[in-house]
Parts: structure tokens; sequence; C-alpha cells
């Protein structure tokens, strides 16, 4: 688990960005949700900047963030993991890419730089991310398909603000901290507070599987949907011929992702 949050300038009249105390206070509050490490990037004129606190479980040496992407002027914070990293790095250095790190940051970093919102349609992971493209004047915030991590979202003035907790937000820039009353009247009858809505009605929240991208001179972003999955090949979802198959099955899926979650697990 990591903490994220960061600005991004869409209009001229967004204002000076948040000073230090402002920023100091918003990692405070990621604290725990990454103790291991902190990092803060600030674009040179002031328009954008990018909040992280690293939990560090794979590369703790090598996935410090926010993380440069291969080009100029990208720029990645993330909460989360790719399930397939190993392959996908294989894949990006035999197609000549410079990999320096084991960390998945730096894959998706390459991935993003590459193919755009793209890169997101069919790798298996979980994360809520912000990814800044200066050139193109872009930000993308997206958030897994399960939902797995969270990722808020608020308009102050010219300005988009975002954090993977609410405090943290409103460390970071001044927000409607009104109670949104259609939120609280679902959260008494259910316990919780459903995506898009929050608590406060100037914050949302990422549903999940959505992907916003934000260019600079529109006051509002493209909601990007995801692409539609490919068709399973003929078979692909058979029951099995006997209980006895669909035990042995079961049995090999079940391994096989503990296998894969013990890469991921710390010391």
């Amino acid at each position: 688990m990591c903490g994220l949050a960061g600005w991004f300038d869409v209009l001229p009249d967004a204002g000076p960005p948040p000073g230090p105390v402002r920023r100091r206070r918003a990692l405070d509050l990621l604290r725990d949700r990454g103790p291991d490490d902190e990092g803060e990037w600030i674009a040179a004129d002031g328009r954008a900047g990018l909040l992280h606190r690293r939990l560090a479980i794979v590369d703790r040496a090598g996935g410090a963030q926010p993380m440069e992407g291969p080009r100029p002027g990208g720029r990645l914070a993330w909460n989360g993991e790719l399930f397939e990293a190993a392959e996908r790095r294989e894949a990006l250095r035999r197609a000549g890419a410079a990999i320096r790190t084991r960390s998945d940051t730096e894959v998706l970093a390459h991935l993003l730089a590459g193919d755009g919102p793209g890169a997101l349609d069919d790798e298996p992971g979980q994360w809520a991310l912000a990814w800044i493209d200066e050139p193109r004047g872009e930000l993308l915030l997206a958030r897994d398909a399960a939902g797995e991590k969270p990722l808020y979202v608020a308009r102050s003035g010219g300005r988009v603000a975002f954090a993977s907790t609410l405090d943290a937000l409103r460390a970071l820039v001044p927000v409607d901290a009104e109670i949104d009353r259609e939120a609280l009247s679902l959260y008494l009858s259910w316990g919780f507070v459903p995506a898009p809505l929050t608590i406060l009605r100037g914050v949302r929240k990422l549903v999940a599987g959505q992907r916003l991208l934000w260019r600079r001179g529109d006051a509002e972003p493209s909601d990007l949907a995801r692409a539609p999955a490919p068709h399973a090949p003929a078979g692909a979802y058979a029951c099995a011929a006997s209980f006895d198959a669909g035990a042995r099955r079961l049995e090999f899926v079940q391994v096989a992702a503990c296998e894969e979650v013990l890469v991921r697990v710390r010391p």
C-alpha cells in the first residue's frame, strides 16, 4: 500500500501552487499508507506536482516515486501493483527499452509513455495512479477495474487536485467541505458512500475502472471508457469434464495465484 497526492493546473487562473506547508501536511497524512519513503516532484512552472509515500516491497532501492518516464516530461505516482510485471519487463527489454530497476513502477511508466491510457486495457493488476505528461499538457487519473485502490479528486478553481485519502486532499488544496446530503443519506442507509460520491460535496471518488484525462485548456476531463475485452477463445470457460478434473484445475489456479502473491509479500 502506498499513498499519492498531487495537482494539475488546467486553466490559467489556478493561482500559486500548494506551498511547502500544505505539501508537508499532505505527505504526513499519507504516512500510514507508505512508511518507508517519500518523494515529490514539482514542475518548473509550478503548474503540476506529485507527492508520494511508499511502502517498499519489490526493489526497495530502485522504485522511488514519483518516477520519471522513459521520455522527458512524463511522471508517474501510483499505489498498486502489476501482476505480470516480470513478463512486461522482459517484453520491453526485447523491444529495446532501457530498464534500470526491478520495480513495476518503471514498467508501468514505460507502458503509459508508449500506449497512453490504452496500456491499462488488458493489464492485470490493481492501482490508483496519476500520470502527468508535460509535453502533451495532460493528466491521467485511473483506478483499476475492481476498485481495489482509492483515488479522490477535486477542483480548486482552475486546478485539479487528487489524493489517496480525503484528509490529504483537503490538506493540499482548499476544497468545498460542505457535507453532501445525498452521500450522507446513502451512508446512513447502506453503511458506506458509493463512488463517485464522497461525504464532502466538493470531492469526488473515481469509480472502479474509471480513467479521467485532463488536457490543459479544457475545463472538464474526458472520461475514457475501457476498450471492450476481446472474446475469449472457444472453450475457455467450458465446464470441467468431471468433479476431479475441476478440483485439479482449481488447485492449479490457487497454487499459481499463491506463487504470484508470494513474490510481492514483504519479508
